[in-house]
């Protein structure tokens, strides 16, 4: 399906009326006293300042990297196939148990 700006003319519709919990018909409010409300949890605020800071963490160690792309540019870069073998176990073991049943 495809989500276009096809209803940007529309405006809200609200309906006349409506029905009770024990299924009788209710008439529709004459004054304009309905308004909607959202309020967010303390969790919003705490996840918003998690990503905040999150955002400021630098990364990248830049005399890291280029200490190994000047390790490769040289030829003097070399691979531990076992290290490699071990974090790739390592690392497909924590994504196997985090898989749900």
């Amino acid at each position: 399906m495809k989500i276009d700006g096809a209803l940007t003319g529309v405006v809200g519709v609200r309906g006349k009326g409506g029905v009770d919990a024990k299924g009788k018909r209710r008439e529709a409010r004459t004054d304009d006293s309905i308004h909607d409300s959202v309020s967010l949890s303390s969790d919003s605020a705490r996840l918003q300042a998690l990503e905040a800071a999150l955002a400021e963490i630098d990364i990248n160690d830049a005399d890291k990297v280029e200490s190994i792309r000047q390790a490769i540019a040289d030829g003097r870069f070399s691979v531990d196939e076992e290290v490699v073998a071990e974090k790739l176990v390592e690392t497909t073991m924590e994504q196997l148990s985090h898989q749900q049943p």
